[in-house]
């Protein structure tokens, strides 16, 4: 198994990653998603329900890539 790398390392081109929030962020403590950075952006898109939004580089543990079979 993978283990989390530092979220300065993560793709921002807008490649889809897999990103862990820190355990301290309140009701979305460990939660972990799929998400993307685009432009060198301070947030991280990830899509749901409701709509999108987005999570500062702050709130995250780290990142890892996509499982082989979760890409195009």
């Amino acid at each position: 198994m993978q283990t989390l790398q530092p979220i300065t390392t993560a793709p921002k081109d807008g490649t889809p990653v897999l990103l862990k929030i820190k355990p301290d962020q309140g009701s979305f403590s460990n939660l972990v998603f799929v998400g993307r950075n685009r432009n060198d952006s301070a947030e991280w898109c990830f899509a749901a329900p409701v709509g999108c939004g987005g999570i500062p580089d702050s709130w995250l543990k780290g990142w890892m890539p996509l499982p082989d079979e979760f890409r195009d």
